[in-house]
């Protein structure tokens, strides 16, 4: 019975909501997209001020698909442009002292 289940860790933040899943699932829960909102407050790449409205939620520095978790030191706010961009083009990605990250294309 046991060969076909799995563990999933759920990180709740004070009032319980749901901060780190993990690697139970890539899509961000609403409780960590309002968390990275409240942190990055618009997308991460250097000089962008897209709202975080207007951002997907992208694994920064594992990315989901080689093993990264779902949860905010892994995660940033990208607007579609700079997101596609991420994944085309040579870039650097530094954390920022309030724990988001600065993207830009690599000099």
């Amino acid at each position: 019975m046991a060969c076909d289940c799995n563990v999933s860790r759920i990180l709740l933040g004070p009032k319980g909501e749901v901060l780190d899943v993990g690697r139970s699932t890539r899509v961000a829960p609403v409780a960590l997209r309002r968390a990275l909102t409240l942190r990055d407050e618009h997308c991460s790449w250097d000089g962008c001020e897209a709202p975080a409205k207007y951002c997907d939620v992208h694994h920064v520095e594992v990315h989901w698909a080689h093993g990264g978790e779902t949860n905010l030191k892994n995660c940033g706010l990208y607007c579609g442009h700079h997101h596609t961009a991420i994944h085309t083009y040579d870039t650097v990605t530094v954390r920022r002292p309030d724990g988001g990250f600065l993207t830009r294309l690599r000099q």
